[in-house]
């Protein structure tokens, strides 16, 4: 590990930055998680997101150290998306069904929360940024996520990142009333991926 205090999570390149979630996302988050074509596939079209509730889940809900980063994603200057990023340590390997063999290992949740802005590259390019930085920056072996199967915009984005399917998490998330399947994906020996 690094010496001194892990740096914050703060990428610019180009016409994306990604920067920590601040007060002021507050009005843009709560608008994303308003929208049923984003509740789709991030926290359920079943869960309502009042701007209270979104204060208290992402601004007031102690975090987790310096291993647990929240972050706004901007492209051309204007905030389009949200990322948490977090460190996995006992309970995580075990719920992720990976061994904890020592390595540093990060696991990524985030969404790109205006659809307009779907399909056009921005997700891969966040993903692989975060990555990269991880390795550089935090030490990471690997990064993994666990996106729904019923979710193949999602996947196909973290491939194009370099993330490959492990395996099967069979009812691993519930949402919107069922458990649903997820696949563990994996991006292993973190150097840079072509996007």
């Amino acid at each position: 590990m690094h010496g001194g205090a892990p740096s914050p999570l703060l990428i610019a390149g180009g016409e994306l930055r990604i920067r920590p979630l601040v007060e002021d996302d507050l009005e843009a988050l709560a608008g994303w998680l308003a929208d049923e074509r984003v509740l789709e596939f991030y926290e359920g079209r079943d869960t309502s997101w009042p701007p209270d509730k979104v204060r208290a889940h992402f601004f007031e809900e102690p975090e987790c150290g310096a291993e647990f980063l929240r972050v706004a994603i901007e492209w051309r200057g204007a905030p389009i998306g949200y990322g948490q990023v977090y460190r996995l340590h006992d309970g995580l390997f075990a719920e992720y069904g990976l061994p904890d063999t020592g390595e540093v290992v990060y696991a990524m949740d985030q969404f790109i929360g205006v659809p307009e802005l779907w399909g056009k590259g921005l997700g891969t390019r966040y993903v692989n940024a975060v990555a990269e930085f991880l390795a550089a920056e935090r030490d990471a072996a690997a990064v993994v996520m666990d996106p729904r199967v019923n979710n193949p915009r999602a996947v196909r984005c973290y491939q194009k990142a370099g993330f490959e399917a492990m395996c099967l998490l069979p009812a691993h998330e519930l949402h919107e009333g069922e458990l649903r399947d997820c696949w563990l994906m994996r991006r292993p020996h973190l150097t840079a991926h072509p996007m």
